[in-house]
């Protein structure tokens, strides 16, 4: 085996133990936020759902309806030809998201499939 391959070999083996590393961290990692994000922020979710139904309750073009465990909200004025949006939210986990940074949650709510 010349010295070019064994180099190769081991560098290869070394990114296969890295990626075996990450992949580990990745999934302890997301089993204690998704621990965290259900029992830490329990609390503070109706707070947010409050906070948000006030901050949508002017809304005046359009219409978002937001769907969660069977009951619906809606905002806006769904009869005047605006947009009409419905949010469906699969998990409480979505309103914690929210709270802490806002857009980028909503973003990593949707990727997560915490709504639809």
């Amino acid at each position: 085996m010349s010295s070019l391959t064994y180099a190769l070999a081991k560098v290869t083996t070394g990114f296969r133990f890295a990626d075996f590393a990450l992949k580990g961290m990745e999934s302890c990692f997301a089993r204690i936020s998704r621990t965290l994000l259900s029992k830490s922020w329990a609390f503070m979710i109706p707070n947010v759902r409050q906070q948000v139904a006030d901050t949508l309750s002017s809304a005046t073009v359009g219409s978002l309806t937001i769907v969660e465990n069977g009951q619906s909200s809606v905002f806006g004025n769904p009869s005047d030809g605006g947009p009409h949006v419905v949010l469906t939210v699969l998990s409480e986990q979505f309103w914690v998201r929210l709270m802490l940074v806002q857009d980028l949650g909503f973003a990593e709510a949707f990727m997560a499939g915490e709504i639809s």
